[in-house]
């Protein structure tokens, strides 16, 4: 028996993985080997002629309703929680499949691409096959389910997505620390943080793409999500400005008057019809239509930056946090109290868009 996170019932305290521990012979109960000889005897012998057992007891302890102990430092944790908010040890077990093996077997500091890099765990097949053992014609191995990496529930239900909560990233940030920040959807991020820790490479953010800026306040990096999005506020009202005094009346002009051209020609003779407006309306025009580029160019540059930005945000803040707090259930409860999401600014940033695409409507007739 594993008996990491029990504690001693003489000094009250949590066994750790070099600890010398003696267990009684009748009933199971550990004691710290010191402990033990300090007392002389079992802290539970009296129990002995009542048939007590250390580890049916344990087992039937009173852990409180709707909670759940950690095995690796005893904290308990409500229901339903991913991983402890104490050390960051996942609390759900993971199934013993080929994702959950390269958890365990590679030796890449907590690396879930174990193999040398390979992202797909052993490589078996003397073929060359990515994907391990073929049989069947079936791409992804021996899975009966037909799953990569060795099922749905292997991926689903580990919440550090393979990466252990050991290790390190940037600024001495482990990831079961960064993972009390990341809270929604940490399986994702914990994979790509440990990719940018190990090759340097992130990956695509199509939220951060559909959003902007947007996106980067909803992970609550203020200072560059509100830089950026600020700008991109700045670029929308101009083009909408410019849409509606200016556009969309040399638009309308030029379908009005030419009535059975070919769509195919509405570009040129927009183009040209603009190039007849007077200076200030002409450089209006063409001053909303670098915002709109500006806009949707920072769109793209989100896309590309959100991960390895959030990865940086989240260890400069963990690394701030352990600094600054007294003790380390102090940090704890702080990484627990900043992390997250915003979703009240996430929604009302939509509501500003909508208000600042349909008010030219009503103000500017």
């Amino acid at each position: 028996m594993d008996y990491i996170g029990f504690k001693c019932p003489v000094c009250d305290k949590n066994f750790h993985a070099d600890d010398d521990v003696v267990v009684c012979p009748v009933c199971g109960t550990p004691h710290h080997r010191k402990c033990y000889e300090e007392l002389g005897h079992c802290y539970n012998e009296d129990k002995h002629s009542e048939g007590y057992d250390f580890e049916k007891e344990e087992n039937e302890s009173d852990v409180p309703e709707g909670s759940v102990k950690c095995k690796n430092c005893g904290e308990i944790n409500s229901e339903g929680t991913f991983y402890c908010s104490k050390c960051g040890t996942p609390l759900i077990d993971i199934p013993n499949n080929n994702f959950g093996q390269n958890q365990n077997q590679n030796n890449n500091q907590g690396s879930p691409f174990n193999n040398q890099g390979n992202p797909y765990g052993n490589n078996d097949n003397q073929q060359g096959n990515p994907f391990g053992n073929n049989q069947n014609g079936n791409p992804f191995g021996n899975n009966p389910n037909g799953m990569p990496f060795g099922g749905f529930n292997a991926v689903q239900f580990d919440p550090m997505g393979g990466v252990a909560p050991e290790t390190e990233f940037e600024d001495g940030a482990k990831a079961g620390e960064v993972a009390k920040l990341v809270k929604q959807n940490t399986p994702y991020y914990m994979q790509v943080f440990n990719k940018i820790k190990t090759f340097n490479k992130s990956k695509f953010n199509f939220a951060g793409l559909l959003f902007g800026g947007g996106y980067l306040l909803y992970r609550k990096q203020y200072k560059l999500g509100g830089f950026i999005t600020a700008i991109m506020i700045a670029c929308y009202t101009f083009f909408t400005y410019g849409n509606y005094t200016v556009i969309s009346q040399v638009l309308n002009d030029v379908v009005n008057t030419h009535t059975n051209m070919n769509p195919s020609d509405i570009y040129p003779m927009f183009m040209s019809a603009v190039e007849k407006l007077d200076t200030g309306d002409y450089l209006i025009v063409i001053f909303s239509f670098i915002c709109l580029l500006i806009y949707y160019a920072l769109h793209l540059v989100c896309g590309f930056i959100a991960n390895r930005c959030y990865y940086k945000h989240c260890c400069k803040q963990v690394k701030k946090i352990k600094s600054q707090s007294s003790s380390e259930t102090a940090a704890d409860n702080e990484l627990q109290t900043k992390g997250g999401v915003n979703t009240a600014l996430a929604f009302s940033l939509i509501v500003v868009m909508l208000i600042l695409n349909y008010a030219p409507v009503f103000l500017l007739r």
